[in-house]
This record gives C-alpha cells, structure tokens and sequence, in this order.
C-alpha cells in the first residue's frame, strides 16, 4: 500500500472517531484496520500525531469491549508517539481505577491534571482515586471476574482458548456465554454462533447486550432476521442494551419508551431491513421523524 493512500485512510478513520473502528466489527478490525496500522508505524512515523491518535482510538475500542488491561496497552502505545496526547493519560486512569490499581491510577491522572490544570472533572477523578486508595473500595472489576478475563482474552484474539474453557464450565453464566458466542462469531462460526445465541435468548434469565456483542458478531449475522427475532423474544428480561449507533433515536426518544420498546424497535428495524420491507421502515421513519438512521 502506498504512503499516500495509507495516510489517507489513517486520517479518514480519525476523522470518524471510535464510532467507525466499533461499528466495522472485529473482521474488519483484523483484516483492515490492524495491519494498516501496523504498517502505519513502520513506513509513515513521522506523522507521529496522527498515529497517536490511532492508537487512542484503538485503546477506546477495547475500552467499550471490557477489555482494560488491552486498552491501557493502546493508551501507552499512543502516549510513546505523542507525549503530549493528554486524554490518553486520563484514560489510564480510568482503566487502571477499574480494576483496582490505584496507585498507578493515581500517578496518570497527576500527569493529566498536570496537562490539564483548568480541567475540573480530571481533579474530581483524582479525589475519586484517592478515595478509593483511602478506603480500600473494591474495584469495579476483580480478579475473580471470569467475564472480564474473557474478554481480554478475547481482545488478544485467544479464540479457541475461550471455546475450550467454557465448554468445560458446568452451567455457566450468561455473561459467559455472552464471551464464547463472541469468540465464535470471531471465527466467523455462524452455526455456533447462533446456537450459543439462542441458548442465551431461550434462558429465563435476565442479560444485558453490550458493545462488545454488536462488535463480535459478523455483519451476515447482523444484516439477518434471525438474530433479530432471537432479540425481540427476549427482549423483556434485557435489563441494559448498549448500542453503538442510533444516538438519534435514543437521544429524540428513549426517555419515551421504555428499554423493551427501544430493544424491539431497534430489532424491528433490521428485521424490516433484512427481509427489504420498506413499508415496515417507511412506518417507523413516520413515526420516529427524528431518528435519522432510518434514512441512511
């Protein structure tokens, strides 16, 4: 690839922000975007700005994805091309907070209160940490959280590791299987992938739908009725949906409707797509004028 068009793509992508990177999935993140970096560092390094921001950006994607250990890796890489990338340091913070590092914590957001001095939030972040380190809080992810562990394995590509340790749980947990139907939609396993989604939609137990899911599952998947439908069965015991797109729609009305209605519009919506019913879409876009994403 050329320098020329290799820069321009960095930049485009930059441009879009975390948004893009999250919504290409995991397939395009592997075969697109992680080798166009890498190759980024080896023939452009003098675009040492923009390259941090790249990195940043990939740190915020394994953030949405749980996986903060893999974040603070991207962070780090960010903060080695551009020193002066001041977020990168407060995002350190955040991540090393979350899972109970406090001290490390601590001396990352003094370097972005250093670099920020005027930033009020950094300074409340700060007291936040010292609190923590004041009163030994738990931190928001332990070491005893399987789920986390997962999904770091996950960000490091450990696939089949994953498939293999959770077929040997005995009655494991949603979130769990959460993790292993990731990894299967990793590998492109569209036949696992929705077994392991059904087993999840057909349990009784309340789930949450996070961003790592919508990053995980291949766009055959996602462009298809069938997980869509699997969704709205169950949409009644979803207690959160985190979604990366339709910002207009949740922003205009979600404090109209409630998460069930949010979660079966929104699956109506691909199912209307998938099955190329216009009039099912053409509805919704009467009844929800504000949510653009209807007509892109």
């Amino acid at each position: 690839m050329k320098k020329k068009a290799l820069l321009d793509f960095l930049v485009n992508v930059e441009n879009q922000g975390v948004v893009k990177l999250h919504i290409s999935g995991y397939r395009w993140f592997k075969s697109i975007w992680l080798p166009r970096l890498g190759l980024a560092d080896l023939l452009i390094p003098e675009h040492a700005a923009l390259l941090a921001d790249c990195w940043y950006l990939m740190g915020d994607v394994y953030d949405f994805n749980c996986a903060p250990l893999k974040a603070i890796e991207c962070y780090k890489k960010a903060i080695q091309y551009d020193e002066s990338i001041d977020g990168a340091y407060r995002e350190i913070a955040n991540m090393y907070k979350q899972i109970g590092h406090y001290s490390k914590a601590l001396n990352y957001i003094n370097i972005a209160i250093d670099m920020m001095p005027d930033n009020t939030e950094i300074k409340a972040e700060k007291e936040e940490i010292q609190d923590c380190i004041n009163y030994d809080v738990e931190p928001f992810l332990t070491d005893n959280n399987q789920c986390w562990k997962l999904n770091e394995k996950l960000a490091n590509q450990e696939f089949d590791f994953i498939i293999q340790l959770v077929s040997q749980i005995d009655n494991p947990e949603l979130n769990i299987i959460q993790c292993l139907a990731r990894a299967y939609g990793a590998q492109a396993n569209f036949e696992k992938y929705l077994e392991t989604w059904g087993q999840i939609t057909n349990s009784n137990l309340t789930f949450s739908l996070e961003y790592a899911d919508w990053f995980y599952m291949p766009d055959e998947i996602l462009n298809s009725s069938e997980i869509w439908q699997m969704i709205k069965s169950a949409s009644g015991r979803i207690d959160e949906a985190n979604f990366m797109i339709f910002d207009s729609f949740t922003e205009n009305y979600g404090n109209q409707l409630t998460k069930n209605q949010v979660v079966n519009l929104i699956a109506d919506f691909y199912i209307f797509k998938a099955n190329s019913n216009k009039q099912g879409i053409k509805n919704l876009v009467e009844k929800f004028p504000l949510w653009k994403e209807l007509k892109e």
